[in-house]
Order: C-alpha cells, then sequence, then structure tokens
C-alpha cells in the first residue's frame, strides 16, 4: 500500500469551484440547498483551523453548499454529486464525492482548502 503522501493530487477547483461554493451556519446544515447545489462537509485538523485567515466554526467541523457548473465542466459528467466530504489528513486532504451508491475519492492539497474557505462566499457571522 502506498503512503498517504505519495497520492496524486487534484486540483480542488476541479471539484469544487470557489466561486460556486459558500459556507453556511452549523445551524442551516439541516435545511435543503438550492435545486442546482449539492452539500459540502470539511472536516479540519485544529493545526489547519489555526492556520485559515477567516472566521469558522472552532470545532472544525464546516458546512457548505457548491452549485453544479456546466456538466461540460464537471469531473463527474452529467451525473449530479449528492455530497462532498473534505478530510483532514494533515499533509492533504481526502475528498470523498458520493454519487447515486457510488463513492468518488480524491486527494487536494492543504492550500487548496485553505485558499477555499479564505475566498469562498461566507455569512457574515459564523457560530
Amino acid at each position: 500500500m502506498k503512503d498517504r503522501n505519495e497520492k496524486p493530487l487534484t486540483p480542488l477547483q476541479e471539484l469544487i469551484p470557489t466561486k460556486l461554493f459558500r459556507i453556511i451556519s452549523s445551524e442551516q446544515k439541516n435545511v435543503p440547498g438550492g435545486i442546482t447545489e449539492t452539500a459540502v462537509h470539511i472536516d479540519l485538523r485544529p493545526e489547519t483551523l489555526d492556520e485559515i485567515k477567516c472566521p469558522l466554526p472552532r470545532s472544525g467541523q464546516v458546512f457548505g453548499w457548491v452549485r453544479a457548473g456546466k456538466s461540460a465542466d464537471s469531473p463527474f459528467g452529467r451525473k449530479r454529486a449528492e455530497l462532498i466530504e473534505l478530510n483532514d489528513w494533515g499533509v492533504m486532504f481526502m475528498v470523498q464525492v458520493t454519487i447515486e451508491a457510488e463513492r468518488l475519492r480524491y486527494y487536494v492539497s492543504t492550500e487548496d482548502v485553505r485558499s477555499l474557505l479564505e475566498n469562498c462566499l461566507k455569512p457574515e457571522i459564523i457560530s
């Protein structure tokens, strides 16, 4: 088995474009998103959370929605993702995309996740 440091990285922008991603408050996580949106759950380690230069929940649990782009631009083709989960491995993030009953796995850099969170649409106050 390969060391987790040796996984090939996918640019996060291919999976979750910053301009189409918005963070929501924890109170809104059970409220359905828009018809073209996919739920995104991000789990951050405390060390990563401390490096991000924007207010985020101290729990490290970040919830959001990403709007579907044009199907021609989507790495998932015409299928729509149901859930996108990002798990902090310290050296990188593992991204799991659920489409129908299938789970696709990708690996992205911590810097890509930091950039997404610092530059996306955010609510005024995050609890």
